[in-house]
């Protein structure tokens, strides 16, 4: 399933291998998992992902922020269990119905250990959410986990860029360069 997750999205163009400006850096890479309600099959497959990667654990609710919506929804009706979200993607607020003390995980695409979420999850908890959980996609491996969440992956960008350059989808020189990215944040 993971294998097929990771060719779908290198064929959908969700993940991308070159160099990509990102701000007041470049990337050998580009993901845009964001764009995956586009692809309501892969979508699909993706929230079945990320529920089996949940399984049993002890959340009554679901947080997502702004770019993980679609992604946040579909894991949502898929497990059953009320969303709350970030409306927009440059205030911090939240929408949905949720009482103090709701223990609740976040679903969010692409989990980047260098600029976590933080301060969404910390107005979660301040208004009344119990977040110890993130579920993400891919998670960039670019960092230590930030205290007090445990983070879960369906996948990492560093199994990506394995199969990635096992399947002659990149060379081995842009495989390279992904890893260094890693190694070097």
């Amino acid at each position: 399933m993971k294998t097929l997750l990771i060719e779908r999205y290198l064929d959908a163009g969700l993940i991308q291998f070159g160099m990509f400006d990102v701000g007041e850096s470049v990337r050998p890479f580009a993901i845009k998992l964001d764009m995956l309600p586009s692809y309501p099959e892969l979508l699909l497959r993706s929230a079945m992902a990320l529920v089996r990667a949940a399984g049993e654990d002890p959340f009554s609710h679901l947080l997502t922020p702004a770019r993980s919506i679609g992604l946040g929804t579909a894991v949502s009706l898929e497990m059953t269990t009320p969303l709350v979200y970030q409306p927009r993607h440059d205030k911090v607020e939240l929408v949905g119905a949720f009482d103090i003390g709701h223990p609740a995980a976040m679903i969010i695409d692409v989990f980047d250990r260098k600029y976590p979420p933080t301060t969404l999850i910390n107005h979660a908890r301040h208004v009344g959410l119990d977040i110890h959980y993130v579920y993400a996609l891919v998670d960039l491996e670019n960092g230590a986990q930030p205290p007090g969440i445990q983070v879960f992956s369906v996948l990492t960008l560093r199994r990506i860029v394995d199969w990635a350059v096992g399947e002659q989808r990149i060379p081995a020189g842009q495989a390279n360069a992904v890893r260094d990215w890693i190694r070097l944040q």
